[in-house]
Order: C-alpha cells, then structure tokens, then sequence
C-alpha cells in the first residue's frame, strides 16, 4: 500500500509559551466577534491538539468548536470542526482550499462561520465531489459549518 501523506495526524507537542500566545489570540477574537453568545471559552491542550470548547448560559455541557492540530509553528495548523452528527471530529479544509492553515487563513476561516458568512467551497466528506459547491448560509449537517448549495 503506498504512502499517502494525511494532513491530520501526527504534528508536534505544543510548547507552552505557545499555548500562552494561542489561548490569549482566541480569547481576543472570541471576546470581539463572539460577545455575549458564550459564558467562558474553554481551550485545552494535548499533545500536539488543541481543543476549543465554549460554554453557554445554563448548560452544564461544553459546545465543542474546533480542534486545531500544531506542526512545529504558530504559522502551520490544522483544522477540524466537531460533529454532532457524528459525535467526532472531522477533518476540513481552511477558506483557501488549503489543509494547513496560517494565522491569517485561520482569521478568514473563523470570519467565514460567524454572523457575516463568506461564500466558500464545502468540504464535507458526505458531498460527493462532483456536487461540491460554492456555498453559504445554511447549517450543513454532516460538517456543521454554514452552506446554501
């Protein structure tokens, strides 16, 4: 069986001067485009993962958001939205078709789901590529990110 390179495994141990820098950078971004929508984000850190979770008024479960995968710089992430569907995460690719992400590809990516959705192309394993999109607006089931196909 050949060697098929997967973008979603493996990375590097998290150095905790950058665990510092990144929970203070999704604070800062939550705390301006998110205010009010959450309690308190919780962000955890295992291993080379990166687990972002937020909690709402009156629940006593977390939402799970995001798991971000580190590859040995702050410029080299990548990105996986959790499923309820599912009940996992599932791998997805940045706004720029991309697999790993920058900081700036990780600030469009995160622009992209909020109250003002850019137009992208989905990513869902479910949609058979031929009938993958440019889509917007509408909650997708399979990667819960926000389409209208």
């Amino acid at each position: 069986m050949p060697w098929v390179y997967n973008p979603h495994v493996g990375g590097t141990k998290i150095p905790p001067k950058v665990q510092e820098r990144v929970r203070a950078r999704l604070a800062s971004h939550a705390a301006k485009h998110y205010a009010g929508k959450y309690d308190r984000l919780d962000v955890r850190f295992r291993g080379a993962l990166c687990y972002v979770d937020a909690y709402v008024q009156g629940a006593r479960d977390p939402v799970h958001l995001v798991r971000l995968r580190y590859f040995g710089s702050e410029d080299r992430w990548t990105l996986a939205f959790y499923t309820y569907s599912h009940e996992r995460y599932e791998p997805c690719a940045f706004v720029d078709g991309s697999f790993h992400g920058t900081r700036r590809t990780r600030s469009i990516s995160a622009r992209s789901t909020s109250n003002r959705p850019r137009p992208r192309a989905c990513h869902c394993p479910a949609i058979p590529s031929p009938t993958r999109a440019r889509v917007e607006g509408v909650q997708c089931r399979d990667c819960t990110a926000h389409h209208l196909v």
